[in-house]
């Protein structure tokens, strides 16, 4: 908050243990990570228009003979699973390919190089396309010099956003409680008990509601449930609203200080805020 002059901050979507965000990242019209499950997802637009909803895409990788391959990630962890993953700056400046993967350097649409078993620098202009499992052999069929294109398939409603921030569940749809856990794969620890939470609301003038709760301290506040979330959001005025990573990660700074207190004793290390 502190580094991008913030009047106001709270902590982002959830991410995985090394940091990788666990849902959609856009920034100033970059994709930095895909959906996962269809989660709810804030998009602000150029002109500061708010939307939430669920969004889900599927990218491709464009061969120059005009086929097309999926891609499983972009700058995701990957799991072990065969597939296309796609790594840009916003992951790291370097990539360590193993043995059993290949990678194709694609800087300005085309292919630089292949590299496999080595750590390779990511083009500040390009990316890399690893293929693992079935998809290695593939993509080290395709020489240097081919003509690479990605694209993704998303609804014109999230194609105009600007900025967009992967969450939740769902907790409120048109002013009334609607808690959409079950649909969005979410593990108990994020659907069950009263914890700390954060949450994103959008109010009938548009105005942002940035809302956060202090949990897991008795005597001092235990938290709500997702649907005591819901009711809150509701009651502050929000047509729409969504939950956020909770928990140890929640933290609301206004003018430069931590206003709340994180369950955790001290702000936690996050993979992304809303600022």
């Amino acid at each position: 908050a502190h580094r991008v002059n913030a009047i106001v901050a709270v902590n982002g979507g959830f991410f995985a243990t090394e940091g990788a965000p666990l849902g959609l990242v856009v920034i100033d019209k970059d994709l930095v990570r895909t959906p996962i499950y269809s989660r709810t997802s804030l998009g602000l637009t150029a002109d500061g228009k708010a939307h939430i909803g669920r969004l889900s895409t599927q990218g491709y990788l464009r061969l120059e003979n005009g086929s097309k391959l999926p891609v499983a990630k972009l700058n995701g962890t990957r799991n072990g699973d065969p597939g296309v993953y796609l790594y840009t700056r916003w992951w790291d400046t370097v990539f360590p390919v193993s043995a059993v993967d290949y990678c194709l350097v694609v800087s300005g649409g085309k292919v630089v190089r292949g590299v496999a078993g080595m750590p390779v620098e990511v083009p500040a202009d390009g990316y890399l396309a690893v293929g693992s499992g079935y998809m290695a052999t593939v993509l080290a069929g395709i020489p240097a010099g081919s003509r690479l294109s990605v694209f993704f398939d998303t609804a014109a409603t999230w194609a105009s956003m600007r900025h967009a921030l992967g969450g939740g569940p769902t907790l409120v749809r048109n002013g009334r409680e609607y808690v959409s856990a079950e649909g969005e794969l979410f593990r108990a620890d994020v659907t069950n008990g009263r914890a700390p939470r954060t949450a994103l609301g959008i109010a009938a003038d548009q105005h942002l509601l940035l809302v956060t709760v202090d949990g897991r301290q008795p005597g001092y506040s235990v938290g709500l449930t997702l649907r005591e979330l819901a009711a809150l959001m509701v009651k502050l005025g929000a047509r729409e609203a969504m939950n956020l990573d909770g928990g140890g990660s929640t933290a609301f700074v206004v003018g430069g200080k931590c206003r709340n207190r994180p369950s955790d004793g001290a702000e936690r290390r996050v993979s992304n805020i809303l600022a």
